[in-house]
């Protein structure tokens, strides 16, 4: 493990101000008295936006009763809004709909804290908080666990009516980012493999067999896939009666990643080490798969360098604000920065066996990680609503044949008709939708053009849309740089404005975008890469210009030198370098 150099970029903050804001824009409101709360937020100067997670645990002890300031004053979150209004700050609420792993027992109250949850590796749950406090994940599949959490939402949502609370809460979902094996996968904490979801899971299985006309039985190389649809089933009860008894603030779901939630941190972190290089590509990992990333177990000592540097730009100043804002993108100030994305990528879900390659398998995100490093992101949904509202044409969408479904075909058909680019895998295609895409082009006298290059590629156009066909399962056994050299050719096609960007190993950086502003006429839009080198060694990056891009302006120099020419920007970057550069794009 690299350890980072302890440089610090951010303004030291007292022991207990951490406690209560140990992530990005997180406030723990159980942490400390309610008379000090406006003094806190007034402290606060990150962001205007406030989370706040409701700690279930914390307004119940019996389940019989819920205290909403009636016995103390720390449980009034109107009281709670009040104070951050008075400071200038917005609160935002979520409700975890999952076990959260900042909680002792996983947020669940005591008396509900039965059976202990088994992890996918057949390992009890167990996360280090932020103070170093070991705090363990007992399952939800306990039928006593969701009708309590019934009542408690119920409660809540009578308490939110009758004091006004007009603040949004949302749903989310707990979960880390794993290595090894399923590595930059995303893992929900709801994941059991307990004797609790054992059993419920057997009463799941006699229910559906009674609802059969035969007595097929389920075969066992499908168990695994049953209990991902059992497991799937029970999450989305939790999250519906959140949705029903909250509704009148509900704003939606979101996913939040635990940075050092997953067993190899936590076995590091055990042993006093943090590895905030593995904390780093979590950020980006998180990001990518549309996953909120929080630093909130991580503790403050690993986050005053470069680490803590990223998650202010990325997360609590970006990221995150594009999550809770639904107008976030249709902003016109000038600093407001979205993710670059030039791929959206439809891809397989962990745990499930495939008879067919995944995208990753196939070569496209190693050359993603070469030439367009996180501008992409990642989802294993295939029932995508289609937004008429999105521009499609500024991203290529990539599909997989061997998940399509009616919804998804037919979104992936509306894109294409709607000038936007698509890419299909047709490898594990069902028949029908091969007649269906026949009969699609013939109806609209549409000329395929076929090219053989390692693999059979139809080419279809219309208009300004673009449709790419080809046979996924030709290019898996290719040699890794035959792979790279073929998803490079196939895009090169697109014509996609990006700058080239070469760094060493161990120094990261991310693209975003905004719109330009009135003083920024002569350009189409403004795009931000951010370098940090959370390593201990010295680094040196290579930026190559291109036509129609203009370095406006560098900024957050830190620990870094910089040699401009026309054709090419130099940085060398000294451990715990960072630094942001500004590129006006041009026609």
């Amino acid at each position: 493990m690299i350890d980072e150099v302890p440089v610090s970029l951010t303004t030291p903050v007292p022991r207990d101000f951490d406690a209560v804001f140990p992530g990005e824009n997180w406030f723990l409101y159980w942490k400390t008295s309610a008379s000090l709360w406006q003094a806190k937020f007034q402290e606060y100067t990150e962001s205007n936006r406030i989370v706040v997670p409701i700690n279930w645990a914390f307004h119940t002890e019996t389940g019989e009763s819920y205290n909403f300031a009636k016995e103390r004053p720390e449980t009034d979150l109107k009281k709670l809004i009040e104070a951050a209004r008075s400071a200038g700050k917005e609160i935002t609420f979520i409700i975890p709909i999952t076990p959260a792993p900042f909680l002792p027992n996983g947020g669940l109250p005591s008396f509900l804290a039965r059976t202990l949850s088994l992890s996918p590796s057949n390992m009890v749950y167990g996360n280090l908080d932020g103070e170093g406090n070991l705090n363990k994940i007992y399952s939800f599949f306990d039928t006593r666990v969701y009708q309590a959490f019934c009542k408690f939402v119920g409660a809540l949502g009578e308490y939110f009516t009758e004091a006004g609370v007009d603040s949004d809460i949302w749903g989310a979902s707990f979960g880390c980012i794993e290595n090894g094996i399923d590595d930059g996968n995303f893992s929900d904490f709801f994941y059991d493999r307990s004797s609790v979801f054992e059993q419920g899971f057997s009463r799941y299985l006699e229910a559906k067999k009674s609802e059969r006309q035969d007595d097929e039985v389920v075969c066992v190389r499908d168990e695994e896939a049953q209990k991902i649809e059992f497991h799937n089933t029970i999450k989305d009860l939790y999250y519906q009666e959140a949705k029903e008894s909250l509704s009148g603030n509900w704003e939606g779901s979101l996913k939040f990643g635990f940075l050092g939630a997953n067993s190899e941190a936590f076995f590091k972190r055990l042993s006093g080490n943090d590895d905030t290089l593995a904390y780093s590509r979590q950020v980006m990992e998180s990001m990518i798969r549309n996953v909120v990333p929080s630093s909130i177990l991580v503790p403050h000592r690993s986050k005053k360098g470069v680490l803590g540097k990223q998650l202010s730009d990325l997360i609590a100043n970006s990221f995150l604000e594009s999550k809770l804002r639904h107008d976030y993108y249709d902003d016109d100030s000038h600093i407001t920065l979205v993710p670059m994305r030039f791929f959206e990528v439809y891809d397989y879900e962990s745990g499930r066996a495939h008879n067919h390659a995944s995208w990753d398998n196939l070569g496209l995100l190693h050359y993603f990680s070469r030439d367009y490093r996180w501008c992409f992101s990642l989802s294993n949904e295939t029932c995508i609503p289609f937004d008429e509202s999105t521009d499609h044409e500024e991203k290529i969408h990539f599909y997989h044949g061997e998940r399509m479904n009616r919804k998804a075909f037919n979104t992936l058909l509306k894109i294409f008709m709607s000038g936007g680019k698509v890419i299909l895998n047709r490898s594990g295609l069902g028949i029908d939708y091969l007649k269906r895409l026949e009969s699609f082009f013939l109806e609209n006298s549409l000329k395929v053009e076929k090219v053989n290059f390692h693999t059979i590629i139809h080419n279809i156009v219309l208009g300004e849309g673009r449709l790419i066909i080809l046979e996924g399962d030709k290019l898996e056994d290719l040699n890794p740089s035959v792979k790279l050299t073929f998803w490079k050719k196939l895009l090169d096609t697109f014509n996609l404005k990006h700058i080239s960007v070469k760094t060493t190993d161990g120094v990261d950086y991310f693209w975003r975008t905004r719109t330009s502003s009135p003083s920024e006429l002569n350009y189409e839009e403004i795009r931000r890469a951010s370098f940090y080198n959370p390593t201990s060694y010295k680094q040196k990056i290579h930026i190559k210009m291109k036509k129609n891009f203009a370095l406006m302006k560098v900024l957050d120099e830190h620990n870094v030198s910089i040699q401009s020419s026309p054709n090419e920007q130099v940085i060398d970057m000294l451990p715990g370098g960072v630094i942001s550069m500004d590129f006006g794009v041009y026609s």
